[in-house]
């Protein structure tokens, strides 16, 4: 069976709507010709993969989305610990957390357990610590139903996890397909499933100064909309938690690659 590209729209964030545009993670990218569908009809159908991606190794694993302490001392009332962003180890941010609650109430030991790879948290005040939030205990194990009483040792719910980079995803939220293709024209096979945005998912093995880089072109394509064209994209990179990564700074690319298919092909035998 036969495939061929109708059209390839090479995206560099650089050429991002600066006007319209809410960082270079969380852009607008306008067309400078649109991609047109005119011909679309019930044989011939399009479908969209993203490829060749290529995102620096810039981002910080402690980051404006985890790097928040909340909690209340039973005396000295409601506290909130921001810690520096950048790359940390368990460690390294049990550390820098220890000195940071210290510096409010001198007596804490925070420990890691290689073993279980859980933090403990030793209260050596007079004072109990409640009403725990914030987006940094979950990079600790921490939840928000924990309490840690005076002179009381309590150990995280979960395991400690400072990974928060290992996968991104880079969406199209403008483009949306409720049918994903094999990643094999032969197959002739859907695989149908929920309303998503186009999207690629990006592991990362965190090497700093260097990049990411994902070819993707035996991986799953998405059927196109059914829209007359494309005029613009609405890209986003986001981390496992939907949270937008901080390329800081830095750049990233892509190329959208849309396939002209002959339906009447599609459910041949295999």
């Amino acid at each position: 069976m036969t495939s061929k590209v109708h059209a390839i729209i090479s995206v560099d964030s650089r050429g991002r709507n600066e006007g319209l545009s809410v960082s270079n993670t969380d852009f607008l990218y306008q067309m400078t010709v649109p991609i047109n569908f005119h011909k679309r009809s019930n044989d011939k159908q399009y479908f969209i993969r993203i490829e060749n991606v290529k995102i620096p190794v810039s981002f910080y694993n402690l980051n404006s989305n985890y790097d928040t302490f909340n909690f209340t001392l039973s005396t000295s009332g409601a506290q909130t610990i921001t810690l520096t962003h950048g790359n940390y180890t368990i460690d390294e941010l049990i550390s820098e957390l220890e000195t940071q609650m210290d510096a409010i109430l001198n007596g804490f030991t925070i420990t890691y357990n290689e073993i279980t790879q859980k933090v403990s948290i030793q209260n050596g005040t007079a004072q109990n610590i409640t009403a725990i939030s914030g987006n940094g205990w979950r990079l600790i194990g921490f939840e928000s139903t924990q309490t840690i009483a005076a002179a009381a040792t309590v150990v995280g719910n979960n395991v400690a996890y400072t990974n928060t980079t290992s996968c991104l995803k880079l969406v199209i939220s403008n483009l949306v397909s409720n049918n994903v293709y094999s990643n094999s024209i032969d197959e002739g096979t859907f695989k149908t499933t929920n309303l998503q945005n186009v999207s690629v998912n990006i592991p990362v093995k965190e090497i700093r100064n260097e990049f990411v880089f994902v070819e993707n072109h035996m991986g799953p394509m998405q059927k196109m909309p059914n829209i007359s064209s494309i005029k613009n994209l609405n890209i986003r990179l986001v981390d496992v938690y939907n949270n937008v990564v901080d390329l800081n700074g830095l750049f990233l690319s892509f190329d959208i690659v849309v396939y002209e298919i002959n339906k009447s092909l599609l459910f041949t035998n295999k």
